[in-house]
């Protein structure tokens, strides 16, 4: 919380006029912190509002489902594929052979006031608006598509003697061409945004891809792009407003294959590799800058068994892999610096899925997730005393370990009501049991050893929750209306005994004798919509 807090300390303030009363506050941030449950709830928030949400279209909660696919209103679908153009950025500017537009997108809450006890929430919203369109050229067919995608977010972590507010917005427009079937084999696909924000050429960012069918029973998917985020925060700490900006650049390489084998075997792999950069060199404006760097891999691997009875198996791995690291700025000068950020994400999943002849559909699906993660943070408070005190050299050094392991359990189901109507369910149940120790320390006198070393071990043992999701759409001639609802229905936390043997306390401050607190609570909404006129 402290970097946090240093990194997005009043913009256009001049530093040196804040006085020794900041660096006091800014320790008192971190001894108030030392609660493990308002620490935890916090970064919970910090967690879900600062994931990159122009590149998720799905529920904030597909975060804990990394083996499944985004699906509001089932709670996930495991069995889609980006082969069969359903999810996924082949999915996105997949178009059809007729004109249409598209009107669509979400409001969500996952983290809200009442789950938190009133010391954090979080919440996220997307608008967006598409038309594509078909035409000719010769014989061969080629799919046009124009988006507009308006994505934001807006949180706020309160503790006993601290405040941050934040909020997002990013509006970007879009182009994408698809050239289906050329040759009868090969499929290409290309998208780049006209205008993404002020300062940031069109051409910064694009993706092109191909598919490519080998054989009837072989397909070889890829796809290279490159994207800048600008994504301007603006901040308010106390009652100084600042801002800044990710300054992120990444570029990433995604193949795949799917291979059509006998006795109804499908067998799937994929995978992709990040890299991450800045956009703007750091600059000696009296601003905070941040300088990111790093790169991630995704693998996965998936065997699909499918009979024309309508039943469908399905196992699946995945491993999502982060190396990054940073520096923050004011002035041109660091005062900030990331080390190390690692972290490691591997799920395994199996599935079932049973469609009716009437059109239906039931899936059910397992998913064992283990996720591991290290930190290490030097933070110089310089920004915020006087030159006198910077004699000093006051700064700290943190160093976090967090790990997790959780099951998840899921049943969702789909069907049609006639011609016109047609509706979704789902139920989620996320079973956690997080692990987490953060040291710090400042230097001692002229730099040489540790002194003021702290340690702090996460007290949670377990985290339940449950997630209902609906969805209802129509068909109304050439419109179709859709809206979809997902819903936290139930929470548990644990914490682990203390040290005497008792039982710690719920997170309203009354736990139960066993040491839990159950909340039934109806908080963490999403909704989402669309509507689709076909011309």
């Amino acid at each position: 919380m402290v970097a946090l807090c240093s990194m997005w300390r009043g913009v256009g303030h001049t530093p040196r006029a804040v006085g020794p009363l900041n660096c006091e506050y800014m320790m008192r941030v971190f001894e108030h912190s030392r609660s493990h449950r308002q620490a935890a709830l916090a970064f919970l928030c910090l967690a879900f509002s600062l994931s990159p949400v122009s590149a998720s279209e799905g529920s904030t909660w597909d975060l804990l489902q990394p083996g499944s696919r985004p699906s509001i209103g089932m709670g996930g679908d495991p069995f889609q594929s980006v082969f069969d153009d359903n999810t996924g950025w082949w999915g996105r500017f997949a178009g059809t052979d007729r004109r249409q537009f598209t009107m669509g997108g979400f409001l969500g809450e996952p983290v809200s006031k009442s789950v938190t006890d009133s010391r954090g929430s979080a919440s996220r919203r997307q608008l967006s608006w598409a038309y594509s369109e078909q035409i000719s050229w010769g014989d061969q067919p080629i799919r046009s598509t124009g988006r507009f995608l308006r994505p934001g977010i807006t949180g706020s972590v309160e503790l006993e003697s601290f405040a941050l507010d934040f909020e997002e917005d990013l509006s970007r427009i879009d182009l994408a061409v698809r050239i289906p079937d050329l040759a009868e084999r090969l499929t290409l696909q290309a998208s780049g945004p006209v205008w993404l924000g002020e300062d940031i050429p069109p051409l910064a960012a694009g993706r092109f891809g191909f598919r490519f069918r080998f054989l009837p029973q072989v397909e070889l998917q890829g796809d290279w792009g490159h994207d800048a985020l600008p994504q301007d925060f603006s901040f308010r700490v106390e009652q100084d407003v600042s801002s800044t900006s990710v300054n992120l650049w990444r570029e990433s390489v995604h193949l795949g294959t799917r291979v059509t084998a006998p006795f109804g075997f499908r067998i799937s792999g994929f995978i992709t590799q990040r890299s991450y950069g800045t956009i703007r060199d750091i600059n000696k404006d009296f601003t905070y800058q941040l300088e990111p760097d790093g790169d991630a891999e995704s693998q996965e691997f998936d065997i699909l068994w499918r009979r024309d009875s309508g039943l469908a198996l399905l196992t699946r791995w995945t491993r999502n892999e982060l190396n990054a690291e940073g520096e923050a700025h004011w002035g041109g000068q660091r005062f900030g610096l990331l080390s190390y950020a690692e972290g490691v994400v591997e799920s395994f999943l199996l599935g079932i899925e049973w469609r009716f002849e009437s059109g239906g559909r039931i899936v059910a699906d397992y998913e064992d997730v283990s996720a591991a993660g290290r930190v290490r943070l030097r933070v110089e408070f310089w920004p915020f005393t006087p030159t006198t005190v910077d004699l000093l050299g006051p700064r700290r050094t943190f160093k976090g370990t967090a790990s997790a392991e959780w099951s998840r359990y899921h049943i969702g189901a789909e069907k049609s009501f006639g011609r016109k109507w047609s509706g979704e369910l789902g139920l989620n149940g996320y079973d956690i049991a997080p692990q987490g120790r953060l040291e710090s320390w400042r230097p001692s006198f002229l730099v040489f050893g540790a002194a003021d070393k702290q340690t702090e071990v996460l007290s949670l043992s377990r985290i339940r929750l449950g997630i209902l999701s609906a969805g209802i759409s129509a068909d109304i001639g050439k419109l179709k209306a859709a809206v979809q609802l997902q819903q936290v229905v139930f929470v548990s936390l644990n914490d682990k005994p203390d040290q005497k043997g008792g039982a710690g306390q719920g997170s309203t401050g009354e736990g139960n004798t066993d040491g839990s607190s159950d909340l039934a609570l109806f908080d963490g909404t999403q909704v989402g919509f669309s509507l689709t006129h076909t011309f």
